[in-house]
């Protein structure tokens, strides 16, 4: 493993082992526990070229068909008082400015600029 690689595999290993402390989230250790095995996986060499292109797509590389993607529509689920109960309780203003900033996170997750290079990524290997 290069230096590069090394730090890129720190820098996951610290912010998943960050994230472990969230665990009581419901799914949370899910989404944690995916990531290592996918980490893994790589570090392994279990991946072949089509398998990681396919994984770059999924990650981050086709708006609307990607995780980044899904996270932005469960910040807007989370952020939407029909869809979240728990913001009931919220004030008339909180619940509106909590379901804009939602919405924002949905639209900025969804911005073309995000996905381009992962997507640019994914091309690259098809031309191996």
């Amino acid at each position: 493993m290069n230096a590069l690689a090394a730090a890129a595999a720190t820098d996951l290993d610290n912010t998943i082992d960050d994230l472990a402390g969230l665990d009581w989230i419901p799914g949370i250790d899910h989404i944690l526990t995916g990531l290592r095995t996918t980490q893994d996986a790589i570090t392994r060499g279990d991946l072949t070229p089509d398998t990681t292109q396919t994984l770059l797509a999924v990650l981050a590389g086709s708006a609307g068909v990607d995780l980044i993607t899904a996270i932005g529509q469960l910040i807007t689920h989370a952020t939407n008082p029909h869809t979240n109960p728990a913001l009931h309780t919220l004030t008339r203003a909180q619940r509106k400015e909590t379901q804009h900033q939602g919405e924002l996170a949905l639209f900025d997750l969804t911005d073309p600029r995000i996905h381009q290079h992962a997507s640019a990524a994914s091309a690259a290997i098809s031309h191996h």
